[in-house]
C-alpha cells in the first residue's frame, strides 16, 4: 500500500465542516431533552431513575470501551490503529462529564438499590453478610474511584497525543506504552466491580463471578462498534479523507466479529 502524505492543514477540521458544527445543536439537544424527559417524568420519578440508569450505563460502557481500546492498541504497539485511536481518545475524555452525572444515580439510589438499602433488607440475613460492600458510603466512594480511574487515563493519553502531534517527539509513545499496563490491570479491576456494583448488586440474592467478565467484553465490542460507525461518518471529512481506509474497516470488523463470537 502506498503512504500518503498528510500535512498539518488535513488534520484541522475546517469551520464550515458538519462535524465541527455539531457541539452546539447536540449540546441543546440533550439538555432539551434532559428538561423533556424530566417533565414527562414528573409524576414517576421511580421510573426516571431507572431509565436515567440504564442509559448512562450504555454510554459510560462505549466510553470504558474505547479507553481500553486506547490501552490495548498501545499494550500491542500497534501502528496499523493510529487513526482510529485518535477517535477513540476524543471519545474517552468526555468520562469526567459522566462522573459528574453519577450523582443523579446517587440521588435515585433508594429506587434503583431498594433491594439492599431499605429498611426490610436488614432483616434479611444473606444481605447483613454483604453489608460491608452493600453500604450506600462505600458504594458512593468506589464509583467516583472508577469514573475518576478512567477520566484520569483517558485525559493522560489524550494529552500524550496531542503533545506527539504536535512537537513530533516519540518520547511521548514511549511514555504513554509504560503507562498502558498498570492502566490495564487498574482499570481492569475497576470495569468488573463497576459491573457488579451497578448492574448486579440491582438483583443483591443473585452473584456471578464472571459477571465482570462479561461486562467489559460488552464494553470492549460496543466500543468497536461505535467506533466503525464514527469512522465511517468521519472519512469524507478533510481531516480524516487523507487517514482511513478500507483496509481500517476491515480490521475493524474483523475485531468487531472476534469479539461478538
Amino acid at each position: 500500500m502506498r503512504h500518503k502524505t498528510i500535512e498539518q492543514s488535513d488534520t484541522v477540521l475546517q469551520p464550515d465542516n458538519l462535524i465541527s458544527k455539531l457541539p452546539l445543536p447536540c449540546f441543546f439537544i440533550s439538555a432539551m431533552s434532559f428538561l423533556l424527559f424530566l417533565f414527562l417524568s414528573r409524576n414517576d420519578f421511580p421510573q426516571f431513575f431507572i431509565s436515567f440508569h440504564v442509559s448512562w450505563i450504555f454510554y459510560v460502557s462505549i466510553i470504558m470501551g474505547t479507553t481500553f481500546f486506547v490501552l490495548i492498541q498501545f499494550a500491542a504497539r500497534a501502528g496499523w490503529s493510529v487513526i482510529i485511536r485518535r477517535i477513540a481518545e476524543n471519545t474517552s475524555v468526555i468520562m469526567p462529564i459522566f462522573l459528574c452525572l453519577f450523582v443523579v444515580t446517587l440521588i435515585g439510589s433508594q429506587t434503583l438499590f431498594h433491594h439492599w438499602l431499605s429498611e426490610e433488607s436488614f432483616h434479611d440475613k444473606i444481605l447483613n453478610y454483604k453489608r460491608w460492600y452493600l453500604n450506600l458510603n462505600f458504594f458512593t466512594l468506589r464509583g467516583f474511584v472508577y469514573l475518576f480511574s478512567f477520566s484520569l487515563a483517558a485525559w493522560y493519553f489524550h494529552k500524550k497525543s496531542v503533545a506527539q502531534d504536535k512537537t513530533g517527539n516519540h518520547i511521548y509513545t514511549y511514555q504513554m506504552q509504560t503507562a498502558c499496563y498498570p492502566f490495564l490491570i487498574l482499570l481492569g479491576f475497576c470495569v468488573t466491580f463497576a459491573a457488579f456494583d451497578w448492574i448486579m448488586s440491582m438483583n443483591p440474592h443473585w452473584y456471578s463471578t464472571i459477571f465482570g467478565l462479561y461486562f467489559f467484553a460488552s464494553c470492549y465490542m460496543s466500543a468497536i462498534a461505535f467506533l466503525i460507525i464514527a469512522a465511517n461518518l468521519l472519512k469524507d471529512s478533510n481531516a480524516f479523507r487523507k487517514g482511513i481506509n478500507v483496509e481500517h474497516f476491515h480490521d475493524l470488523g474483523k475485531l468487531l466479529f472476534a469479539h461478538t463470537c
